[in-house]
Parts: structure tokens; C-alpha cells; sequence
């Protein structure tokens, strides 16, 4: 698979009725951080922690979730080198859900999964967007014939070398394939590596997509974020479940139960 180099690249999914862009991720130039933002749906989330057992395309499925606070913004989530990730928004929010995992140097496999519904409601791609400097802010479309319920990514971390093919640069790197671990699913795929220039680590970000294959039971749009997926130890969550960082737009999908839950916006 070939590698796209890119500090920040948009990730949409172009249908007949029109591309849409769903997240973004990338690296920090300083410390080559990942980082996935969420800014294409215009409307308040929900933050907190979700459980379940992890599918064979990599996400949660038998999850349960416990709010933790509501945002105005979209939020991003950010990986360190030294196994840190958490919640923020540039100065927006109060940091939030912060946990200590493997360093970034070691860690390989799915680190999260994003499902955006009713792709039409996220922000158009225009022809300012395809004109940007792609080495620094790049943008692919993976292209559906038909038009979709909605999309399900995961995003995983490899090393460069457990890539077939040296990386490339430019607008135009084919969208390749990725397998599951148990290689029983392949799904269409892009790599997403540092500049040359900012690299501070062998991580390659890799996001595979599928499309949903039937409507939500939810009639409006939303996003749900989740990731990464952690082992407990505490007793009163079941065994062989995973805990993870989430995030859900619209808040409104809590219900009545909004009401008492606090914001975590400064």
C-alpha cells in the first residue's frame, strides 16, 4: 500500500449526490503526535466512556455508555508519543478523559473507529478544499456509486516497514486494501504518513472504510467516535470487555438525560 504524506488530511466519502468530509487526522509537526478531529457536523456532543467486546472489523460491538459532559465543539482526540491520550480542543475545552497506554512507538492494530449516519448533514467539499497544498493539508474522497445510509472507519497504526510498498507523496496515492487481524475482512483503505521532513516516528495511520449496509434506527444524522480500546481491571465491568473513549453527536440522543450532565467547555 502506498503511503499519502500529510500533516492533516480530511477524510470524505464522495456519493452522486456529492463528497462530504466526515474527520480529519494527522500529525503534530513538533512531536509527531496523531491527532483525529471532528469538526463536520454542526451540533453539540456527548463525551465519555463506552464498553463492549471489539467486532472483527475492529469497533465495539455489546457497548454500553456512560456520559461524562457535553461540548459545543467538535472535539480531538490526541495520541502522544509517550502513550497519553485524551480529549481537547485547543484551549476550547477542559481536557478531558485522559489516559496512559502504550507509547506511540510500539503500538500497532486499531486504535479507534468513527460511524458517521445521513452523510448529507457534514460539511460539503469545495473547490477551495481541493486547491490546499496537500502535503500539508490533503483531502481523499472514497468514492460509493449508490448513495449510503451512512460510513464506518477504523483507524489503525503500522509501522512503515509492515508496508508492502516505500511511500509516495502527492494528491493521487491509490486507496489500497486493508485486512482485518484475523485477515478475513479486506477493506478498502488509505495510508497516511508524516512529511518527510517532520518525522519523528515510524507510525503510519491507516484508515479502512466500509459503508453502512442499512439505516440507523436513528432517523437524524450523528457521528460516534470511539477508541482507543483499553484493558480493565475493574471488577464490575465484565470480563473480556474493553473500555474506551467516546464521543456521540447530537447530545440530544441522551434524551431527558442531557438535562444533568454538565458542559466541559472553558
Amino acid at each position: 500500500m502506498a503511503i499519502h504524506e500529510s500533516r492533516r488530511h480530511v477524510i470524505a466519502v464522495e456519493t452522486p449526490s456529492g463528497a462530504y468530509k466526515i474527520f480529519a487526522l494527522g500529525y503534530n509537526k513538533r512531536d509527531g503526535s496523531l491527532f483525529i478531529d471532528l469538526p463536520y457536523l454542526k451540533c453539540d456532543g456527548l463525551v465519555g466512556a463506552a464498553t463492549g467486546i471489539r467486532n472483527e472489523a475492529g469497533g465495539l460491538s455489546d457497548r454500553d455508555f456512560i456520559p461524562f459532559g457535553t461540548t459545543k465543539y467538535g472535539i480531538k482526540f490526541s495520541y502522544h508519543p509517550d502513550g497519553r491520550t485524551h480529549f481537547s480542543q485547543d484551549g476550547k475545552i477542559r481536557t478531558n478523559l485522559s489516559h496512559n497506554g502504550m507509547a506511540l512507538s510500539k503500538k500497532t492494530g486499531p486504535i479507534c473507529t468513527i460511524i458517521a449516519h445521513r452523510l448529507c448533514e457534514f460539511t460539503r467539499v469545495s473547490q477551495q478544499d481541493l486547491r490546499k497544498d496537500s502535503t500539508k493539508k490533503g483531502i481523499c474522497a472514497l468514492i460509493s456509486s449508490v448513495e449510503l445510509p451512512g460510513a464506518v472507519f477504523t483507524v489503525f497504526l503500522k509501522s512503515e516497514n509492515d508496508l508492502k510498498s516505500s511511500p509516495s507523496t502527492g494528491v493521487g496515492s491509490p486507496v489500497g486494501e486493508m485486512t482485518t487481524p484475523t485477515e478475513t475482512i479486506a477493506l478498502p483503505a488509505i495510508a497516511i504518513g508524516q512529511p518527510l521532513m517532520d518525522r519523528c516516528h515510524d507510525r503510519v495511520l491507516i484508515v479502512a472504510y466500509r459503508p453502512l449496509s442499512v439505516a440507523s434506527i436513528v432517523p437524524e444524522s450523528y457521528l460516534l467516535f470511539q477508541g482507543p480500546y483499553v484493558e480493565t481491571q475493574d471488577e464490575a465491568i465484565p470480563k473480556g470487555k474493553l473500555v474506551t473513549q467516546s464521543v456521540v453527536y447530537p447530545a440530544c440522543l441522551a434524551g431527558d438525560l442531557i438535562r444533568s450532565i454538565s458542559s466541559i467547555d472553558l
